[in-house]
């Protein structure tokens, strides 16, 4: 099965939003540990999968989303569920 693929970057660059909100099975930390532009970002919903993902990366997007002004506010730890917004 093949299946066409858009780059996450190339998405925020055309439609700029302002929040985005993520469910991407175990990808997110390839989308997010990068050099992916969020300026025009001010919230994001990301569900992790922490048996995919390990503490280290789970980690690592939350720094990379920090280093883009974007904070940690909630985690839902029953469904994996991390809340940021621009500070």
């Amino acid at each position: 099965v093949t299946v066409k693929t858009l780059a996450a970057s190339d998405l925020i660059e055309k439609y700029q939003p302002t929040y985005l909100i993520c469910d991407i099975e175990g990808a997110e930390h390839d989308v997010f540990s990068g050099k992916l532009d969020l300026s025009t970002v001010n919230k994001v919903l990301l569900e992790v999968h922490p048996d995919i993902l390990s503490p280290a990366k789970i980690n690592d997007i939350i720094s990379a989303l920090a280093a883009q002004n974007l904070y940690l506010i909630v985690t839902r730890v029953n469904h994996w569920c991390l809340y940021f917004e621009k500070g």
